[in-house]
C-alpha cells in the first residue's frame, strides 16, 4: 500500500488552499473577449463541426492541442468552462509535477517554494491590463500542453535514472512526442539535453551496447508513434512533407515573424540597453546582499575574547541595513524584476552540479545531478527566445518558467547549504529568502488581484461567461462586445458568416456563427506567414455575409490604426463590396476601441 508522508500531505493541503483562494477571487475572469483566446475555442469547435485543421482552418502551431480540445468539446460540450476547468486540472498536475521533481532533487522546502511560486506568479498572473498568458485561459494551448508534457518528461527522466525500465522509457518517448506535436521550439530545447543526458547515463552506468540500442530504439518508436499517426491522417489532404511541417508546427516564414516589432519587444531586444541595465541593477542588489552577509558571517565566526564585545551583534548592522533597504524597495514593479539575474543563478547551479557530476559521486547523487543538469540545459535553451526579459511578463511566463524555478531552488536550497557548510548560518539565509519570497508573493498577488477585481463587466452567460474590463483606461471593451453580441443575435442568422478583422473569433464562438475562408486571425504573425495578398484572396473567394472591423490599439505591433497602415488592401476591398450597417462607439481613436459592422452588398 502506497504511503505518503504527512509533511507532503501538509504541503499539498497548503498548495490546494492557495489555488482555491485564487480561483475564488478570479473565477471566469481569465479569458479575453477579443485577444488571442478566441482562436483557442473557435478552432476546436469548428473541428467538431467537420472542418480540417490546416486545410479549412489556418493554424501556426502543432496539431495535438486543437484536436485534444476538440475531443473535450465533443465529450463535455463546446464552452469556455469546458476548457478552463480542464486547464485548471492540468495546472494542478503541473504544480504536483514541479513539487515532485524538486522534492526528489532539492528537498521538501525547495519543492514547496517552487510549486507555490508557480501558482502565484504564473498560473494566476495578471501582470498588466491585457495579460492573457495565464495557464487557465492561455493565449496559445500549444505552449500550455508543451510545458505540461515537458514537466511529465522531466519526472519520467528522474524515474528512469533512479530505476531504469522499458515501461518508463516508453512513457518518456510518448510524452516527448506530444511536446513535438504541441510546440516545436520547446521540443528542441528539451530533446537536446535529454539525448545527451541519456548517453551520459548509459556511459556512466556501463550499460551494455545491445541494451542501450534497445532503449533508444524503444524511445524513438514511442516518440514518433503519435506524430506518425497525425502525419498519416493529414497526408490525405497534403503531401506528406507538408503534412509533417503542419503537424509539428514548423513555420517556414519564422524569420519574417521574428522581425516584427512586437516579437522584438517580447524578446527584450527592442530596448536592449534598458533591459541590460535593469539586469545589472538587480545583479548589484544580489551582490550587495551577498557582501553584507559575508561581512556579518566573518564577524559572527570570529573568536571572542573576554574584553571584546560580541562581534556578531556589531557585524549584524550592515546586514540589517541591507535587508531593510531591499524590503523597502519591493513593490508591484520590482517584483516583476526580482529574478532578472537568472542567468547568474543558472550559471552557478550548472557549474556546481557539473563539478559534482564529475567527482565520481554515488549513484543517487549522480542521477540527481544529471537530472538537474538536464533541467539547467533546458532552461538555458528556452531563454534564447526571450533572452533579455527574464521577468514575469509575456513570453517569460513560458520560456523563463524553468529558469525561474531553478532560481528559486538556488535561493532556497543551494545558497543556504553553502552558508551552512561555510559559516553554520544556513538558517539565517533560508529565513531571509523565505521572507523575501513571502513578501514578493503577497505584493504580486495584491497587484494581480487588483486587476482581476477591476473586471466588472459580464459578457455572455452560463458556461460561456466572461468577466472583463469596462473602461478605456483599463483596455476595456466589455460594453462594446456585449452590445455587438446582442445586435448579432438579433440581426445575423445562424447560417450566415462573418469575419472579425484583425481578430475576434471569440465573437464567432459566442454567437455560433462560423467564419468564411481559412484564416481565423489576421494579426501580424499570420500576415507575415501567409501575406496580406493571400488573406485577401481567401476573402474574395469566400466572401462573408458580414465583416466585423474590430478597431483596437495596434501600437505594440508597430502600427497606428487598423485599415490605415495595417490591412490597407483588405480595408479597400471591404469599402467597395460592403456597406456599414452598425457601429458601437464612434470615437474611434488610436487609443480607443470600437466595432464597425459591414454587410455584403447584394
Amino acid at each position: 500500500m502506497l504511503r505518503i508522508k504527512k509533511s507532503i500531505l501538509a504541503d499539498a493541503f497548503i498548495l490546494s488552499a492557495i489555488g482555491a483562494f485564487f480561483l475564488s477571487r478570479t473565477w471566469q475572469k481569465w479569458a479575453n473577449p477579443i485577444v488571442d483566446f478566441g482562436r483557442e475555442v473557435y478552432i476546436p469547435w469548428r473541428i467538431n463541426e467537420g472542418e480540417v485543421l490546416y486545410k479549412d482552418l489556418n493554424f501556426l502551431f502543432g496539431a495535438f492541442p486543437p484536436y485534444w480540445n476538440a475531443l473535450l468539446f465533443k465529450v463535455i460540450g463546446p464552452s469556455l468552462l469546458t476548457l478552463t476547468i480542464f486547464n485548471i486540472f492540468i495546472s494542478s498536475l503541473n504544480t504536483a509535477l514541479i513539487y515532485r521533481f524538486f522534492y526528489r532533487t532539492f528537498g521538501r522546502l525547495t519543492a514547496f517554494a517552487t510549486a507555490a511560486s508557480f501558482l502565484i506568479f504564473f498560473v494566476f498572473n495578471q501582470y498588466y491590463v491585457n495579460s492573457n498568458t495565464y495557464y487557465i485561459a492561455p493565449y496559445s494551448h500549444s505552449y500550455f500542453y508543451a510545458i505540461f508534457f515537458t514537466l511529465c518528461s522531466l519526472n519520467l527522466v528522474e524515474m528512469f535514472f533512479s530505476r531504469p525500465g522499458k515501461r518508463t522509457i516508453i512513457f518518456l518517448g510518448i510524452a516527448t512526442g506530444l511536446i513535438l506535436l504541441s510546440r516545436l521550439e520547446i521540443f528542441i530545447a528539451f530533446i537536446i539535453p535529454l539525448v545527451c543526458g541519456l548517453i551520459v547515463y548509459f556511459q556512466k552506468s556501463k550499460t551494455r551496447i545491445p541494451e542501450v540500442r534497445n532503449f533508444f530504439l524503444l524511445f524513438i518508436c514511442s516518440l514518433i508513434l503519435i506524430p506518425v499517426g497525425f502525419v498519416v491522417y493529414f497526408s490525405q489532404y497534403f503531401p506528406w512533407q507538408q503534412a509533417l511541417a503542419h503537424v509539428i508546427g514548423y513555420n517556414p516564414q519564422w524569420k519574417l515573424v521574428s522581425q516584427l516589432i512586437f516579437y522584438k519587444r517580447m524578446s527584450g531586444c527592442f530596448w536592449w540597453q534598458s533591459n541590460i541595465f535593469a539586469i545589472g541593477k538587480v545583479l548589484c542588489i544580489y551582490l550587495l546582499t551577498y557582501c553584507a552577509f559575508n561581512i556579518y558571517s566573518l564577524g559572527a565566526a570570529a573568536p571572542l575574547t573576554k574584553n571584546a564585545p560580541p562581534r556578531k551583534y556589531l557585524f549584524i548592522l550592515p546586514l540589517a541595513f541591507t535587508l531593510i533597504f531591499i524590503v523597502s524597495q519591493i513593490n508591484d514593479r520590482t517584483v516583476h524584476d526580482i529574478f532578472r539575474a537568472q542567468y547568474l543563478f543558472l550559471l552557478v547551479i550548472t557549474l556546481h552540479y557539473f563539478k559534482q557530476f564529475r567527482a565520481e559521486p554515488s549513484p543517487s547523487v549522480f542521477s540527481r545531478s544529471l537530472c538537474i543538469l538536464i533541467f539547467c540545459s533546458l532552461s538555458i535553451i528556452l531563454t534564447m527566445k526571450a533572452p533579455l526579459i527574464s521577468r514575469f511578463a509575456h513570453y517569460s511566463l513560458v520560456y523563463w518558467l524553468p529558469a525561474t524555478l531553478l532560481s528559486i531552488a538556488f535561493l532556497t536550497h543551494f545558497l543556504p547549504t553553502q552558508a551552512e557548510q561555510k559559516y553554520r548560518l544556513g538558517w539565517l539565509v533560508q529565513s531571509f529568502v523565505l521572507t523575501m519570497l513571502l513578501i514578493s508573493g503577497a505584493v504580486f498577488s495584491t497587484f494581480s488581484l487588483s486587476w482581476f477585481n477591476a473586471k466588472t463587466k459580464k459578457i455572455s452567460s452560463g458556461a460561456n461567461t466572461i468577466w472583463t474590463f469596462d473602461r478605456i483606461a483599463y483596455f476595456g471593451f466589455g460594453s462594446e462586445v456585449e452590445q455587438f453580441l446582442s445586435w448579432a443575435r438579433q440581426n445575423i442568422k445562424p447560417e450566415e458568416t462573418y469575419v472579425a478583422f484583425p481578430e475576434g473569433s471569440m465573437l464567432n464562438f459566442l454567437t455560433k456563427n462560423r467564419m468564411s475562408g481559412s484564416h481565423v486571425s489576421f494579426m501580424p504573425a499570420e500576415r507575415a506567414t501567409y501575406s496580406e495578398e493571400s488573406m485577401l484572396e481567401s476573402l474574395v473567394q469566400h466572401p462573408p455575409d458580414y465583416f466585423i472591423f474590430v478597431y483596437r490599439d495596434m501600437t505594440s505591433y508597430g502600427f497606428r490604426m487598423v485599415g490605415e497602415d495595417y490591412g490597407y488592401f483588405i480595408d479597400q476591398w471591404i469599402q467597395k463590396n460592403y456597406r456599414e450597417v452598425w457601429i458601437v462607439k464612434d470615437n474611434i481613436t488610436e487609443q480607443g476601441f470600437a466595432i464597425k459592422v459591414f454587410k455584403k452588398i447584394s
